[in-house]
């Protein structure tokens, strides 16, 4: 009886238990969050900050209310992230989605992010109200970016070297300070403008630069370029914009600076003083003219070839005025078109068929080319030598009388007979129709129906080849794999001081190719971050952290070759395992 009273007792907790396990957990009211990335910024330094929506059915994007001295700008679509756990037998189900902007300061002080409303299940959810420190910038003394022509002075149409000099403070991951390339690896070019994406002197990286009066260290990447102004007026590269990822000892900063250069005043070329036929060649420059044959009889052709070559934009360069060249159009008819150059050997080529008129021309008259030099200020006419030319009087030619003898004759027999292949030929019409071969249906279905049939074949081929060649971003996406696998390979062959930094690139530069982004944004921590705002699972990101943490202190503080090499078959059982994410 006892037994039965307690066996009672236990009913009814057991089966509120079990209800429990089976049945699902409460739906969560939804909520909205915001996450500031930082409490304390600088004046135009971008900072991100993050809006999280969670368990909610269906949501608005935010609505971002205007801030005093502050720009903002979206970082990307919203990222969505589903979980479901058990606890215990307990069901719960979240849903979240992350909204990202940037937002840069104007102004010092005190930077207040009001409430932002988020429609949610048809209700208004606001975030909390956030404040943010705003300091001067000190960008200027840690990252600047300075274009240079060495010329205070230029003119429309002058070629000159332009170097864009991108100045990094070096940057210490504890004492250590890191290297000129791994810091280059951080840079990212937003608008380089009408520089290339090469450095130009990998070699000479470390210099003095003087900053409030005192000499400091900087790494100086240079990227050169020929500059050639289209347009008078004042010369500006405002336009040009580099940011960096900025390692310190507290994180990274996401610096960004506009291109400073001296003033520079572009000159119109002058007016006054301007020989016939000068067609706005600007530079210093000379012509040389080959003809051939250089014996002929009136009216035979020509080949008169014209080189343009020497410091300038000679790729540009328009042809030699002939139409200005009086005495040259006098003894020679010369074609009305525009002559067509092309690039050889560095020099500007011309070609141009010419034909003499009269049998009393003795040379080809020297050709003109008017320039204007910009360091001397002046204008000057290159001119070739003239070219010795024979010029005989065209052949006469009489047609003699056929006549046609009315009775055919032996000797004209045989005359016939000797024409190869004129005797016997049958002229007759009802004869050629009656031994002609009939057409059969298939040849004529053949015909018809084969080149349309090739035609679409060979357009749908060059449709396919050209709609892959015209997505850069997926060629890159489905090589990022691949290349990251090869860099890690090779890099093993590196010496160990070189391979952590290697492997770290690696990773970075996949998440790059992937994404079609810049390998500066994956770099440290901000990878992991992106990585965990996309909703990837923890393992993943825990094994990326925890690959980039053993890079940073094999890079620093060094490591054996056999702990290297197993970090290396770390990052690729991470990139197997991002390769099938869905990113």
């Amino acid at each position: 009886m006892k037994l039965d009273r307690r066996l009672g007792s236990l009913f009814w907790p057991l089966l509120c238990a079990c209800s429990a396990a089976v049945l699902p957990r409460a739906a969560a009211e939804p909520s909205v969050a915001l996450k500031v990335e930082t409490q304390t910024a600088y004046v135009n330094e971008a900072f991100t900050i993050s809006i999280t929506i969670s368990d909610f059915r269906e949501a608005a994007e935010p609505e971002l209310p205007e801030i005093p001295n502050c720009t903002i700008r979206a970082a990307g679509g919203p990222a969505d992230m589903s979980q479901m756990t058990i606890v215990n037998g307990r069901r719960s189900e979240s849903r979240t989605r992350t909204y990202q902007y940037e937002l840069t300061p104007k102004a010092v002080g005190e930077l207040v992010i009001p409430p932002i409303a988020v429609q949610v299940d048809g209700q208004p959810l606001r975030t909390q109200a956030t404040k943010v420190r705003v300091q001067p910038s000190d960008t200027d003394k840690l990252f600047a970016v300075e274009v240079t022509l060495g010329r205070a002075r230029l003119y429309v149409g002058q070629r000159v070297p332009a170097t864009l000099t991108i100045w990094v403070k070096s940057p210490y991951y504890g004492s250590q300070r890191l290297e000129a390339a791994y810091v280059l690896r951080s840079i990212s070019p937003i608008n380089f403008g009408p520089f290339p994406r090469e450095i130009s002197n990998a070699s000479n990286v470390g210099r003095m630069r003087t900053i409030d009066g005192k000499q400091e260290t900087y790494y100086a990447y240079d990227f050169v370029t020929p500059f050639v102004p289209e347009k008078p007026g004042r010369l500006s590269f405002d336009d040009i914009e580099v940011g960096i990822a900025y390692p310190t000892r507290t994180g990274t900063r996401n610096l960004r600076t506009h291109a400073v250069a001296p003033p520079i005043e572009v000159q119109p070329v002058p007016t006054a003083g301007r020989p016939p036929g000068f067609n706005g060649a600007v530079g210093l420059y000379d012509l040389k003219a080959y003809a051939s044959p250089t014996s002929v009889r009136v009216g035979d052709p020509i080949g008169l070839t014209l080189e343009v070559f020497g410091d300038g934009p000679v790729e540009t360069l328009p042809p030699p005025p002939l139409s200005a060249n009086q005495t040259l159009m006098d003894g020679f008819r010369v074609p009305d078109e525009t002559l067509a150059g092309e690039m050889k050997n560095g020099r500007r080529r011309f070609t141009v068929t010419i034909r003499a008129k009269r049998d009393n021309i003795t040379e080809i008259p020297p050709i003109e080319y008017p320039y204007f030099d910009p360091d001397a200020e002046r204008f000057v006419v290159a001119k070739t030598q003239a070219i010795p030319l024979t010029v005989t009087p065209a052949a006469e030619v009489e047609a003699p009388e056929i006549t046609r003898p009315t009775t055919p004759s032996p000797g004209v027999a045989t005359t016939l007979e000797a024409l190869d292949g004129l005797r016997d030929i049958e002229t007759r019409e009802t004869t050629l129709l009656a031994t002609m071969t009939p057409i059969a249906p298939g040849v004529v279905t053949t015909i018809m129906f084969a080149p349309p049939a090739v035609f679409l074949l060979t357009w749908a081929g060059v449709a396919f080849v050209q709609s892959r060649a015209a997505d850069p971003a997926r060629r890159r996406r489905q090589a990022a794999l691949r290349c990251a696998r090869r860099r890690i390979g090779a890099a093993r062959q590196r010496p160990p001081h070189e391979l952590a930094g290697e492997i770290a690139a690696a990773l970075a530069g996949y998440l790059a190719d992937r994404l079609n982004e810049p390998p500066g944004r994956f770099t440290g921590q901000a990878a992991v971050e992106f990585l965990r705002a996309r909703g990837l699972r923890a393992a993943v990101i825990d094994q990326w952290s925890a690959v980039v943490a053993g890079c940073e202190e094999a890079t620093f503080a060094g490591g054996a070759r056999a702990d290297l090499d197993g970090l290396a078959r770390q990052a690729l059982a991470c990139l197997t395992a991002l390769e099938r994410a869905k990113l």
